[in-house]
């Protein structure tokens, strides 16, 4: 595992930036982190009540995209992200209702936008 991406160790989620790695717990207007049960993802609850999901493994819009069921999941460093409102409707990106291919900055991008922001089903 070596660059920028994200990662599933262990039941830990880490996110690595510039050589860095950090739970998302630290970053500014995230609020509660779940693990997913699958081992390639998490959901981030957000300030406001909007929450963020995040996966990176096989059949999600990233690099790991094709990867088999069996294979080693627990790096990406690229990552599929939904946003959901407090009451969990969908955001709507224009032609979907996920964004894909995303990198650690993307996610940090939305994260900053979205934990002060109302999301809507119309396009953002």
């Amino acid at each position: 595992m070596s660059g920028d991406g994200f990662i599933f160790d262990s039941g830990r989620i880490l996110f690595r930036q510039n050589g860095q790695e950090f739970s998302p717990n630290s970053i500014e207007g995230v609020v509660s982190v779940t693990a997913g049960s699958r081992g390639h993802g998490c959901r981030l609850g957000l300030i406001n009540g909007n929450s963020i999901s995040v996966q990176w493994g096989s059949s999600n819009y990233c690099s790991n995209r094709y990867a088999s069921l069996d294979s080693d999941r627990s790096f990406s460093s690229d990552a599929e992200v939904a946003i959901f409102s407090p009451s969990d409707e969908w955001h709507n990106f224009g032609s979907d209702t996920v964004d894909g291919w995303k990198s650690v900055a993307g996610v940090m991008n939305y994260i900053a936008t979205y934990s002060k922001t109302r999301i809507s089903r119309q396009a953002g």
